[in-house]
């Protein structure tokens, strides 16, 4: 099965795409504006600025794939995030022309698992 690593990694990945779909969150450049910094002003602090870099494991990477074609599957309450429709998601594996294994299975559900944690962590 999946190795702890593999799995640390999985949900990195799956907290890396959750931050850039968090609508509350502006750019520094936006912050910097606010403070009357732009042009040269902004510069020095726009160069220490990085994104992280951060690599899918090869092994993960087909389970990444098979999440990001279902992951509009979702059940949602008023209560929030219940977990993936996996009736839909089999389907929609399926017309894709994903091959579901165990191991993807368990990768996939490691990412549901993470988008629920998240979700209701921030009150989504």
């Amino acid at each position: 099965m999946c190795s702890s690593l593999c799995k640390k990694k999985l949900i990195e990945a799956t907290q890396l795409w959750l931050g850039s779909h968090n609508n509350n969150t502006t750019s520094l450049e936006d912050d910097l504006k606010l403070w009357g910094l732009t042009g040269e002003q902004s510069a020095p602090f726009l160069q220490l600025q990085s994104e992280p870099e951060f690599k899918l494991f090869p092994e993960n990477v087909s389970a990444w794939n098979a999440f990001l074609t279902v992951s509009t599957q979702f059940i949602v309450h008023l209560s929030g995030i219940s977990g993936l429709d996996y009736s839909r998601v089999e389907s929609g594996l399926r017309m894709a022309g994903i091959e579901v294994n165990p191991m993807l299975f368990e990768k996939i559900r490691l990412i549901e698992s993470e988008v629920i944690n998240w979700s209701r962590s921030n009150g989504k």
